[in-house]
């Protein structure tokens, strides 16, 4: 059986890249057969290999997005009619 880390191919990255833009972490996705250990994707993601570095990025980005709007935020927390004032420069504008 060949080491985990040697398991590149673009299909697996896309796999991966794919599953992590809608919000899987990437321990649950390394911990399926067939896919490389979490240590071999950091690596890849170290070297740059194959581009991957970039297209991490955004899928990991993309995650965040997904796994924030899965967040339920109870309304006593942002009354919906209140104005907060937010400081620009030299006074405060509501």
């Amino acid at each position: 059986m060949a080491p985990r880390h040697r398991l590149y191919t673009p299909e697996i990255a896309e796999e991966i890249l794919e599953r992590l833009s809608d919000g899987e972490s990437l321990a649950s996705i390394c911990e399926r057969e067939g896919m490389p250990s979490r240590g071999a994707v950091n690596h890849w993601v170290i070297t740059d290999h194959d581009g991957f570095a970039s297209r991490y990025a955004c899928a990991r980005e993309a995650g965040l997005m997904v796994m924030a709007d899965d967040i339920d935020v109870p309304p006593f927390l942002y009354p919906l009619k209140r104005r907060v004032p937010v400081f620009y420069g030299f006074g405060l504008m509501g």
